[in-house]
């Protein structure tokens, strides 16, 4: 699985080869290895054990810059267009130092995310230290051929791995299938440093196709940042200064119904009310808030918010906002109806983030039912996640009986996100 020796000196990562771009067509890329894809609740992976030129004398690494700082901005930019980033640490728990960046971007129908996780090992035995840390990370067991040439700049040993990630859930009612996630890991030890980098990408169409091709194709990404991530630990003096990264941190609300004014409900729903009210869970972790509202026109609008509270609580909704926009970007089916996605949109001036949905339920069991057009705002902000749905159903021989415009709906959508994000509280 590995070369268990002296690391590698870190090569610049402009000294490297390139990899290809990841904004290129997907049916473009050349394929590392070869599989097959994932069906149902499941992953399909494949491993590749990289080749590393072991170095005399063993590197060891004193201190850690920004996390956000490891990678080039030039790097970043080429794999995750129009990144955000949002970082964590570096901060010490016992003899171990950590740091982590995660750079997200939307683009057309497609989310990109590459992360960051640095571990510095600074006890007398801090190389024993990465290499067991190492040893525990990695897929043990691997059987595979090296299909990698030869790497430098990659430390003392490293392992990559692809996956393509499809789920869809069932219950008795109600099968929901959702979007795939394509992911290349590769977790690499050089001296006392620890370092895993991840690439993923979501595209937001449901059926969309994604292969284990396609995921092992973006090896390359988290080859590059890896070597970017190695010549900043070994030359920190040498690191810029981090871009600005995201750190708005919002406190619980005490009532979530009161974060969207009445001057605003009644823009877009005709005498609105209450229908729920959930309000504000508290975790150890997390909290929850959610609040509907109802009009008298058929119309319905929908609040739910995800506020994490821990230390690195930006960090944590800025992973989660992919997954989360996938949990809405789903098609399902149920004994009431179904429900099919029309199209997505990447929305600017909300939030740090913003994808819109559009769906369409059609009740299976009356015929006689208008359609229901269903839109959704999903936004990352700060430490917050949260989504938005806007839903209306005809109302047949009235002035309500015509489809609204995806436009109309929006424009409510992002105006509610605004009032909301202006009326969180602080922490």
């Amino acid at each position: 699985m590995s070369q268990d020796s002296d690391p590698a000196q870190p090569i610049p990562p402009e000294e490297a080869s390139p990899p290809p771009s990841s904004n290129q067509p997907r049916t473009r890329r050349k394929a590392l290895i070869a599989g097959a894809a994932a069906v149902g609740v499941a992953a399909a992976a494949a491993i590749v054990v990289v080749a590393v030129q072991p170095a005399p004398q063993p590197q060891r690494y004193t201190s850690m810059p920004a996390p956000c700082a490891l990678v080039p901005a030039a790097t970043v930019a080429r794999y995750v267009t129009g990144a955000v980033s949002a970082g964590q640490g570096p901060s010490t728990s016992g003899t171990t130092e950590t740091g982590a960046c995660t750079w997200s971007g939307l683009a057309g129908d497609e989310a990109t995310t590459l992360t960051v996780q640095v571990s510095l090992h600074r006890s007398a035995t801090a190389v024993t230290d990465a290499k067991t840390a190492f040893n525990a990370a990695v897929v043990p067991g691997c059987k595979c051929d090296d299909d990698m040439p030869p790497g430098s700049g990659l430390g003392d040993e490293a392992q990559a791995t692809v996956a393509v990630q499809t789920s869809s859930s069932k219950t008795r009612s109600v099968t929901t299938s959702y979007p795939a996630t394509a992911s290349a890991v590769l977790e690499t030890r050089s001296g006392n440093a620890d370092v895993r980098v991840s690439y993923d990408i979501t595209p937001y169409q449901v059926g969309g196709a994604v292969s284990l091709r396609e995921a092992a194709a973006d090896t390359p990404v988290v080859i590059a940042a890896a070597r970017a991530v190695l010549h900043s630990l070994a030359h920190p003096a040498a690191v810029p200064a981090a871009p600005a990264a995201v750190t708005l941190r919002y406190a619980i609300p005490a009532d979530p119904c009161r974060l969207v004014s009445m001057a605003t409900l009644t823009r877009y729903l005709s005498q609105p009310s209450v229908a729920f009210n959930s309000g504000s869970s508290d975790k150890d972790k997390s909290s929850g808030a959610g609040c509907s509202w109802l009009g008298t026109d058929g119309t319905q609008l929908l609040l739910v918010a995800v506020i994490s509270k821990s230390v690195s609580g930006v960090f944590a909704a800025a992973q989660g906002f992919p997954r989360f926009a996938a949990t809405q970007d789903s098609n399902s089916k149920s004994t009431s109806g179904d429900t099919t996605t029309d199209g997505t949109q990447v929305v600017t001036g909300v939030g740090n983030q913003a994808l819109a949905i559009f769906q369409t339920f059609t009740d299976t069991s009356n015929s006689t039912i208008s359609p229901s057009y269903l839109a959704w705002l999903v936004v990352w902000s700060g430490n917050a996640d949260l989504e938005f749905q806007f839903s209306y159903t005809p109302v047949p021989d009235t002035a309500l009986s015509v489809p609204p415009r995806r436009a109309a709906q929006l424009s409510a959508l992002v105006t509610v996100a605004r009032n909301v994000l202006a009326s969180l509280p602080r922490s």
